[in-house]
């Protein structure tokens, strides 16, 4: 198994199912890019947890806010571990709800074109169509492992000018949305 770089988005009340599966994706030997909710700020020498970053700010008017250290830190960190994620999960709740900052970090993974898993659910949007879905954890483990290389045009391996499909395309019979193009 090729071991991969992963970014978890989710939100604060879910960090604890965030912690389970970021343990479970070291386990199979993955590298998480960011552990965001494990983050520590000092806000007046005083410091301060990242599930506390926001109670402790929440009186501050949003230009204020965007401007402190911590939150530029914070922004940075988690955009550049996105950008060097080669998978993407978002874990969602099991009620559909809206979803402010891991819906921003999934603009930006989709705009690196970065594979990105769904676990739990999304209020509709056409932006959430591409996320590809999984009714568990052993199934994300399974997709993540045998994830198809060319889930976005521009990344198809044929594309790259390689001869012959990857192990996902191989073994499954997959022929992406380019080759399917060039064949029709």
């Amino acid at each position: 198994m090729t071991s991969k770089r992963i970014y978890i988005a989710s939100s604060f009340s879910m960090i604890d199912k965030v912690e389970i599966l970021s343990k479970l994706l070291e386990d199979k030997g993955h590298t998480i890019t960011v552990k965001w909710w494990d983050r520590k700020y000092e806000i007046d020498g005083e410091q301060i947890h990242t599930t506390e970053l926001k109670k402790t700010t929440h009186e501050l008017d949003p230009i204020t806010f965007n401007h402190l250290e911590e939150t530029t830190i914070s922004f940075w960190g988690d955009y550049n571990g996105i950008i060097s994620a080669d998978v993407f999960i978002f874990y969602a709740e099991d009620k559909p709800r809206k979803y402010n900052g891991a819906s921003v970090e999934l603009g930006i993974a989709l705009g690196q074109m970065t594979p990105c898993y769904l676990l739990g659910k999304l209020e509709n949007s056409v932006l959430f169509s591409t996320l590809n879905p999984c009714e568990s954890i052993s199934e994300l483990l399974w997709k993540i492992k045998y994830h198809c290389d060319m889930q976005y045009e521009p990344l198809c391996q044929y594309y790259k000018g390689k001869k012959e499909p990857c192990a996902y395309g191989k073994t499954y019979g997959v022929i992406c949305p380019y080759i399917r193009k060039i064949l029709t």
